[in-house]
């Protein structure tokens, strides 16, 4: 049992809080760069009802695969994102449906691997 938790830690210090602002609902904000990945870049966009979007881009030259969760709410997901595209990914829900903001986490991240098992990349 100690293995697992000691392991769960470790992940936790891999996984950075992003905080992105959108204050038109409309649109998508501004492009920033993740905290922990320099060539991974994101966007959001509140849709309705503390629904929330956010636009993945790489610019590694090699896929990136990554599970995001959101803290204060609730959704996530694992996907990959090949190198130089972006993409879409919705249905991530805030507590506040009054929220300008979303905080979520990009965690367990692989370069060129789609497996879920680790090892998993530390930040650049």
């Amino acid at each position: 049992m100690s293995f697992t938790f000691l392991e769960k830690e470790k992940e936790k210090e891999k996984e950075k809080i992003e905080k992105s602002e959108s204050t038109d609902q409309n649109s998508w904000g501004v492009w920033k760069t993740s905290t922990c990945f320099i060539h991974l870049k994101y966007r959001i966009k509140k849709k309705s009802y503390g629904e929330w979007a956010i636009n993945f881009k790489n610019g590694y030259n090699k896929s990136i695969s990554m599970s995001v969760g959101i803290k204060e709410g609730f959704g996530g997901d694992r996907f990959t994102v090949p190198s130089g595209n972006s993409r879409i990914h919705s249905g991530y829900y805030t507590n506040n449906k009054q929220a300008t903001y979303l905080n979520f986490t990009v965690s367990r991240v692989k370069f060129g691997d789609t497996s879920w098992g680790g090892p998993y990349a530390g930040c650049d």
